[in-house]
């Protein structure tokens, strides 16, 4: 037997509850479709219908107030019917408490879009937000000593420390994060909205934004613990990528678009997982924007954003931090070429002109990335070059950064030249074609081949014959420098011999040193060496 609640037939409401009782036993499947809340809610309608008693709560008011829309359990049929009660339950206790207004807001995740439609979700969610407007410090009010009394600027009265106490309620901003981050994206987006409308603080929905974003995207917490080859390697093999993605976009399309109202770190992190995730340009490009927007608050570990990009071998995405810098550029261009610019005293403090501070926070990044081997001279420029002239009050930094770079790059172009000499298998004429292979190649080719490889011959032959001629070289100096100590020896000799005879006493013999560094001026001025002062003794004519 299947009982199909979808059929028109509302005899089978009629039945006797021990009738129903009796074929329950025989069913074979039951099939709810389109059935809000399922089998359970079919139960319980079906015991309300018999007369039991009906227990609503928080957690299955509005599942039975979708269950008595879906049968059509209205007054028409019968008074004090189910979406009398459950109605009067919502206005009456629901939205009077804040704990069940959350979690009968959390039960209607399943039951969208018909809860929604019933305005269910609408009544939870202005009970939340009205809830958390009353707290006093989310509009910016003064927040006074909790034994004393709460006053609006015009001085109405607003909230009382002990009646906050008393209510369990802190005179917190962030109170209300924990409790709303449990809703799901679409609910939690109706309520942050909701709160937004009724002009809230922008900083307090940035950080309800922040703490459901560090809840529902684990790449957020996980950034800071492993480096970011592993949690792109925990990306890769997630399998809610979508979701977080989803909700990624989400929260970055939510944030307020105030400067300086999200923190940089919040951002930074929130591009980074982006990029990971491949998240669309649009949220990319407004997170770059809304970082170069507050360039001057942010600090070196912002900025350096890792290379997630298999089409660059550099260590650190380059061109999006040059991306950053030119929207810095373009928000602070009132300051570079409005009023009195070019008499502006850079050497002022810092957080008085922000491109003084950019300044320094780009010198910072070109010393790091100085060292990458793989990074071009020409996005090294681009970067270096990236803000305008005379933003530096000093210069250190920069000249810092252009040493180290020119280190890197001629220590790894030396590499590469020792690895050429010091692995002769691996030049080119390994990859020609042997003498036998040339036969088989056209006349003109087999020209080309010999000519390369004679090349490469030619080459070795004249890479050795350098290392042969340093060889030599080295022993040459090695010579002179033996010679030289020989010439040394024999004139302390003498200096010994000459202050035992006006009786010296001369250490140059004993502290002579084993291995001597190579002084020019000995070679002209050898008078400079010096000995112990001398004691010479005078004889007095009787």
């Amino acid at each position: 037997m299947v009982a199909d609640t979808d059929s028109s037939d509302d005899d089978a409401i009629g039945y006797p509850l021990n009738k129903i009782q009796k074929l329950a036993q025989r069913i074979v499947h039951i099939s709810l479709d389109g059935m809000p809340g399922g089998s359970g809610a079919f139960e319980v309608v079906a015991k309300f219908c018999y007369g039991e008693k009906l227990d609503l709560m928080a957690n299955n008011v509005a599942m039975l107030r979708c269950a008595a829309e879906y049968l059509h359990m209205s007054e028409e049929y019968g008074g004090s019917n189910l979406i009398k009660l459950t109605e009067n339950f919502l206005d009456n206790v629901t939205v009077r408490s804040w704990k069940d207004s959350i979690r009968t807001l959390k039960s209607c995740e399943p039951l969208l879009p018909l809860a929604e439609e019933l305005s269910v979700v609408k009544k939870c969610v202005e009970s939340i937000t009205m809830k958390i407007s009353s707290e006093p410090s989310l509009y910016g009010w003064p927040e006074l000593d909790r034994k004393r009394m709460l006053q609006s600027p015009s001085g109405k009265l607003l909230w009382s420390g002990n009646s906050a106490k008393e209510m369990g309620m802190e005179l917190k901003v962030d109170w209300w994060y924990e409790d709303i981050s449990i809703l799901s994206l679409p609910l939690f987006k109706c309520v942050i909205c909701a709160i937004d409308n009724r002009g809230l603080m922008p900083e307090a929905v940035a950080g309800a934004l922040m703490y459901y974003a560090r809840k529902a995207i684990p790449g957020m917490q996980r950034r800071q613990e492993i480096g970011h080859g592993q949690l792109a390697l925990s990306h890769s093999t997630s399998s809610r990528n979508s979701e977080q993605l989803f909700c990624l976009e989400t929260i970055e399309n939510l944030l307020p678009s105030q400067k300086c109202i999200t923190p940089t770190v919040f951002l930074s992190s929130l591009l980074k997982v982006a990029m990971i995730l491949h998240a669309e340009q649009r949220c990319l490009d407004s997170l770059e924007k809304r970082i170069g927007a507050q360039l001057e608050h942010a600090v070196l570990d912002d900025i350096l954003i890792p290379n997630y990009s298999e089409l660059s071998e550099t260590l650190y995405d380059v061109d999006c931090v040059e991306r950053i810098v030119k929207h810095f550029v373009n928000t602070s261009k009132s300051l570079v070429l409005g009023g009195h610019s070019h008499e502006l005293d850079f050497s002022s403090s810092s957080s008085a002109f922000p491109l003084v501070s950019v300044a320094k926070l780009v010198d910072s990044y070109a010393v790091e990335i100085a060292s990458d081997a793989n990074l071009s001279p020409v996005k090294f420029r681009t970067i270096v070059d990236s803000l305008p002239h005379g933003t530096r009050v000093l210069d250190d930094g920069l000249y810092q950064a252009i040493d180290i770079y020119l280190k890197t790059q001629l220590r790894a172009a030396f590499t590469c030249a020792l690895e050429a000499v010091a692995s002769p298998r691996t030049s080119a004429a390994e990859y020609l074609p042997t003498p036998h292979q040339s036969h088989m190649l056209p006349a003109p080719r087999v020209a080309n081949v010999e000519n390369l490889r004679q090349a490469a011959e030619i080459n070795q032959i004249a890479l050795r014959a350098d290392l042969t001629t340093l060889r030599h070289r080295i022993a040459e100096l090695e010579d002179e420098c033996i010679k030289l100590r020989q010439r040394l020896e024999r004139k302390a000799v003498r200096l010994n011999s000459l202050s035992s005879k006006l009786g010296c006493r001369s250490s140059i013999h004993a502290h002579l040193p084993s291995s001597i560094s190579i002084n020019p001026r000995l070679r002209k001025s050898p008078a400079s060496i010096t000995s112990s002062p001398c004691v010479v003794k005078s004889h007095k004519s009787h």
